[in-house]
């Protein structure tokens, strides 16, 4: 009998279910995991590796041989597919050379797994080259598909692997998890909230109360920085926009554009007096503060023209301009 020891926060149905299988020998051959960055997605499908390949009965042990190579990515039956640095996709050469291997057989007489982190890079050539093996896989062969959304991936895929999608982890869940580390109640309910339900986001903050304290510190510089006056907005674009082909401005603007649309959710929810799902909660007298001059339709409407500069820095368009004409809105 398998004893599991998966360090997983959250995620209960899931990880029943793929234990199960693991004990049942029932295991199926395509999975695709998808939800939100910081989910944890990546750290349950380490653990079901591990598990189908440890030889201890408390798996994974993290001792064996197998569970050894795993941690490394040098297991010679695991053959790892993911976008490489500067390329935008994984492409058909990289399926051609995971195929090859494939059809050499296993090492070890055991599984062969195929790990494809960030699946929705799959170029629509690499895409088609793995609905080959997809459609016919070779014994005891598993894909494992990783990616944040189904839009990208083609639905010859979708239709020959389980689609298994992950959920928000609940807050209460996740602020016991970080009280039983060591947090204080308040430094707890600040994070957890802070996760926004992906465990991920915050747990590198976790024994680093100075880049915590950093980051809130930003963003109340940020509430302020947008409630400016027009020519302080104006520098703020700016310093963003500076040189707004680089990648580097893109990225400044990305960024910018994703807390400031967290910020303006937290000012609708205080407006409404939804305090329990504020995600700054260190902040709800400046987001009081911030929302008071606004309805609540106006504050939806400044959401909304956020999300919508967001969907603009993938068409080309001017950064300046889109941010210019995004700040005159408040």
């Amino acid at each position: 009998m398998i004893k599991f020891n998966w360090q997983i926060i959250g995620h209960k149905p899931i990880i029943s279910y793929l234990q199960a299988m693991i004990s049942n020998n029932t295991l199926g051959h395509a999975y695709l995991f998808y939800g939100l960055n910081g989910l944890g997605k990546n750290t349950l499908a380490q653990y079901f590796i591990k598990s189908i390949y440890c030889c201890s009965n408390q798996s994974p042990c993290d001792s064996c041989a197998h569970c050894r190579q795993i941690v490394r990515q040098i297991h010679p039956d695991i053959i790892y597919l993911e976008c490489q640095p500067g390329k935008k996709n994984i492409t058909i050469e990289q399926v051609r050379e995971a195929r090859a291997k494939i059809h050499r057989g296993t090492f070890l007489n055991s599984h062969k797994i195929i790990f494809i982190r960030d699946a929705q890079t799959l170029s629509l050539a690499a895409a088609n080259g793995l609905l080959k093996i997809l459609e016919e896989p070779t014994a005891k062969t598993i894909f494992i598909f990783l990616t944040p959304t189904l839009k990208g991936i083609p639905e010859t895929i979708l239709s020959r692997v389980q689609v298994i999608k992950f959920l928000p982890v609940p807050l209460k869940e996740l602020e016991g998890y970080l009280i039983k580390k060591g947090l204080d109640k308040s430094q707890a309910y600040q994070l957890a909230h802070l996760s926004q339900g992906c465990p991920g986001r915050v747990l590198s903050l976790l024994g680093h109360s100075k880049l915590l304290a950093e980051y809130q510190h930003g963003q109340q510089i940020l509430l302020s920085q947008i409630s400016a006056d027009l020519n302080s907005r104006f520098a703020l674009v700016e310093k963003l926009a500076g040189q707004a082909k680089s990648e580097k401005s893109q990225q400044n603007a990305a960024q910018f554009l994703a807390q400031i649309s967290c910020l303006m959710r937290d000012a609708l929810l205080v407006k409404n007096l939804c305090f329990d799902k504020v995600t700054h909660v260190n902040l709800k007298s400046e987001l009081a503060n911030f929302s008071a001059p606004y309805s609540s339709l106006r504050l939806a409407a400044l959401l909304n023209r956020i999300k919508m500069t967001q969907r603009y820095l993938g068409q080309n368009v001017n950064l300046r301009l889109a941010l210019e004409n995004l700040v005159l809105e408040f």
